[in-house]
């Protein structure tokens, strides 16, 4: 895949993950009635317990993503600047190049001059 399509791959992963984190976060009722049903003598109501599951999911999931998007877009730019470092290598041997045949071209015109 081509970086602009890898790049919007990757983010398009994110609002999945974020709808569903919201979704669990904003529920008003445990989603598994058997969870409800459990006697618990630790931790928060199971209520509680899913909607901070949800919100982890939801704040911790998008920061996962957003850091594969930001690596994508790193490794694009890395590449980008290689390829730019090489296509100026490239000129500059093709400068050279031109000077040298510039430079065996005005000996070359002097010395007949000379010569006529």
């Amino acid at each position: 895949m081509s970086e602009p399509v890898r790049v919007l791959y990757a983010f398009l992963q994110m609002p999945q993950n974020s709808f569903l984190g919201l979704a669990i976060t904003s529920a008003t009722a445990p989603l598994y009635e058997h969870y409800a049903t459990l006697q618990r003598d630790w931790g928060p109501p199971v209520l509680v317990d899913q909607q901070m599951a949800g919100a982890v999911m939801w704040v911790g999931g998008d920061l996962i993503f957003l850091a594969a998007v930001l690596g994508v877009v790193l490794g694009w730019m890395r590449r980008e600047a290689r390829e730019t470092q090489a296509a100026d290598a490239r000129v500059d041997r093709a400068r050279l190049e031109i000077r040298e045949r510039e430079s065996r071209l005005a000996e070359r015109v002097a010395r007949e001059r000379d010569e006529g």
